[in-house]
């Protein structure tokens, strides 16, 4: 075979195999190439969790849990998501385990956030459930990742969901969290608070109880004005800290510990 034919075709081969792996990208990712944090689609039409169910959400850009950021536009060190509960069953490790439902306290039930497809249901770094991923399906840029939950052995990867449908479960003392985000070209992400790209409707459970959207929001400027400390993952928590600087208790925690340092 004459080389140059043989090089030709080489090249060929590879244009075709990098034509697939970036339309493949385009078309599982769906990137945005400009991304407006002031220009949000209202996406989010239910509620994760029923409000009625919650008693503690952390706030956007918080120091709650840890370091969730590295975000397209440089944040770093803050908690760029939204903890919903906290989970106050602990095996003999100290670490959290799955508590158990009675008769006069069922599992907390999971809802899809908007109508879309589940692209993911991977493990946990902690040996408590699972984290689904829910693309939208009028917005596919946009996945929720849904952290610690139990998928409904009815679902799986790719199946499609409607807004406030039932997919997962969590014990009824456990907690989640919750993770908006976008794809933004070439490969980086944007953190968006899930409160603020609620529609009206969704939002109103919370309006109800006397809440803001931005009452769940700390500010970039903020933040930016008043940086946490990080080692890795972790926050240094300084002397004296006081959990609601991050949490807003939107009603008596009904599993209280005596753990202030730890959690509410």
């Amino acid at each position: 075979m004459n080389p140059a034919w043989r090089l030709s075709r080489v090249a060929l081969i590879a244009g075709v195999l990098i034509g697939i792996v970036i339309g493949a990208y385009f078309y599982v990712m769906r990137p945005l190439f400009h991304f407006d944090e002031h220009a949000l689609p209202q996406m989010v039409t239910a509620n994760v969790v029923d409000p009625k169910r919650v008693y503690l959400v952390s706030r956007f850009r918080s120091g709650a849990g840890h370091d969730y950021s590295n975000t397209w536009d440089g944040e770093t060190c803050r908690s760029m998501k939204h903890y919903m509960n906290v989970s106050n069953s602990m095996n003999e490790e100290h670490m959290p385990m799955r508590s158990e439902p009675t008769a006069s306290d069922p599992n907390i039930d999971i809802y899809a956030p908007f109508d879309g497809w589940i692209t993911a249901n991977d493990t946990e770094h902690t040996p408590i459930g699972r984290q689904v991923h829910v693309q939208s399906e009028q917005y596919p840029s946009y996945v929720m990742r849904i952290f610690h939950v139990d998928l409904l052995p009815s679902l799986a990867v790719r199946s499609h969901v409607r807004s406030g449908e039932r997919i997962a479960t969590i014990g009824p003392r456990d907690g989640t969290d919750i993770s908006l985000e976008a794809t933004v070209f070439p490969f980086r992400n944007a953190n968006i608070s899930y409160f603020a790209a609620m529609t009206d409707v969704a939002f109103a459970p919370w309006a109800k109880m006397g809440y803001k959207r931005n009452d769940f929001i700390i500010t970039r400027a903020y933040r930016d004005a008043h940086p946490l400390a990080c080692t890795q993952e972790r926050f240094e928590r300084p002397a004296g800290y006081d959990w609601r600087e991050d949490y807003l208790a939107v009603r008596p925690n009904p599993y209280r510990v005596n753990e202030p340092d730890r959690r509410p």
